[in-house]
C-alpha cells in the first residue's frame, strides 16, 4: 500500500518544477532573424531630446515594438520639458527610435527609473533586426547590475552580467560602445559589463524596460564611429572631412559631446582632438596619462599613445552631461 505524500509537500515540487521549467526557458537561445548585415556609410549621427514632441505621442519616426511608451514633461528632465516614458506593463517593452541603421556605434542617454515592483529597468536596444531579434544593454535599480543581453527570435538570453548600483528615481547616464562584436556597458561613465557577440553586425537602436517599468529616457545622443559633426549650429568652414583618415585620428569636440567617442588605434598614433563647437573644452584622461588644457573653438590638442591599453577622458565642464570618450591603443 502506497503512501501519499502530504498535500503541501506536492505544492512545493510543482512550484519547483515550474520554477526550474521558467529558468531553462529564460536561458534558452531563441533563433535568430538577421535582417541587416552591414550600416550604409551615410548612416549620420542622431539625437532626441523629444521637447519637440507633442505630449501624448510617440517620438517623430519611432516603432513602438511593446509596452505603452509616451511623450511627457517631466520637471526634472536634463532637456527641459519633455522626455519620453514608458508607463505600461509588458514582458518587455520596446521600441525603436528611427529606421536609420548603424553598425560600430555609441549611445549615451540619460534614464530615470520611476517606479515597479517586478522591475525597475532601463535599457539601450542596438542593431535591432526587428521586434524579436536585437541586443540589449539593461540597468536594473531592483537588482543592482547592468546587464547585456541578445534578444533571439523573441527570447531573451544573457551574454554577461555586471553589478552596479542603479539609483531608483534619479537621473542617471546610460552608455553603450560597440565595435565589430566588442560591446562594453557604462553607467555614469564607469566600465560596468563587457562582452563580445557576432550574432548581430548592424542594426536600428532604440530603448527597452521590462515588465511593470515605469521609466523615463532623454537625451539620447548615437554617434557612428568615425562619423563627422554636421550640426547646423556649427559654421561649415570649422568641419573636417567627413570620410575618416586611419593614419591620422581625429576626434571632435562638439556641443557636449566627443565623435566618435571609441576609436581604436595602434601603439605610436597621435591623435588630434579639435573642438568644432561653441564653447570651452578640454581632454583630460582619467589615469592622468594627457591633459590639453582649454581649447577654445577651432583650437585643436595632439597626443601620441606610446604603449598598449584603454584611455578614457572627459571634458571638466561637460562631465555632468556624459562628455567622455575612449582611445584603445593596440600593438
Amino acid at each position: 500500500m502506497s503512501v501519499r505524500p502530504p498535500a503541501n509537500n506536492w505544492s512545493k515540487r510543482r512550484a519547483l518544477v515550474a520554477l526550474v521549467m521558467s529558468m531553462l526557458l529564460v536561458g534558452c537561445e531563441g533563433q535568430p532573424a538577421v535582417t541587416y548585415s552591414s550600416a550604409p556609410p551615410s548612416s549620420a549621427s542622431g539625437s532626441w531630446n523629444f521637447d519637440n514632441d507633442p505630449p501624448g505621442s510617440l517620438p517623430s519616426g519611432a516603432e513602438s515594438f511593446g509596452g505603452s511608451w509616451t511623450v511627457r514633461p517631466e520637471s526634472d528632465a536634463p532637456s527641459k520639458p519633455n522626455a519620453l516614458c514608458q508607463v505600461g506593463n509588458a514582458e518587455f517593452p520596446a521600441l525603436a527610435l528611427s529606421s536609420a541603421v548603424y553598425g560600430d556605434v555609441t549611445i549615451i542617454l540619460r534614464f530615470k527609473p520611476i517606479s515597479g515592483k517586478t522591475d525597475q529597468a532601463a535599457g539601450i536596444i542596438f542593431r535591432v533586426q526587428d521586434k524579436d531579434n536585437y541586443y540589449i544593454l539593461r540597468a536594473n535599480a531592483l537588482e543592482a547590475n547592468v546587464n547585456l543581453y541578445k534578444y533571439a527570435g523573441g527570447r531573451r538570453s544573457g551574454i554577461k552580467d555586471g553589478s552596479a548600483k542603479v539609483a531608483a528615481g534619479q537621473w542617471q547616464e546610460l552608455r553603450l560602445e560597440i565595435v565589430g562584436d566588442r560591446m562594453r556597458g557604462y553607467l555614469d561613465q564607469q566600465l560596468v559589463v563587457e562582452a563580445a557577440d557576432s550574432t548581430y553586425t548592424a542594426g536600428r537602436v532604440g530603448l527597452w524596460t521590462k515588465a511593470d517599468s515605469v521609466t523615463c529616457f532623454d537625451d539620447v545622443r548615437v554617434t557612428p564611429k568615425g562619423a563627422a559633426v554636421t550640426s547646423s549650429s556649427l559654421p561649415s568652414s570649422s568641419l573636417p572631412s567627413a570620410t575618416p583618415d586611419e593614419t591620422k585620428p581625429l576626434v571632435q569636440l562638439a556641443e557636449h559631446f566627443y565623435t566618435p567617442a571609441l576609436i581604436t588605434v595602434k601603439v605610436g598614433a597621435t591623435v588630434t582632438w579639435r573642438n568644432v563647437g561653441q564653447q570651452v573644452h578640454d581632454v583630460n584622461a582619467y589615469d592622468g596619462s594627457f591633459h590639453s588644457g582649454n581649447l577654445e573653438p577651432g583650437g585643436t590638442f595632439t597626443y601620441t599613445f606610446t604603449k598598449a591599453g584603454d584611455f578614457k577622458y572627459y571634458c571638466i565642464p561637460h562631465a555632468g552631461d556624459g562628455m567622455t570618450g575612449e582611445v584603445v591603443v593596440e600593438n
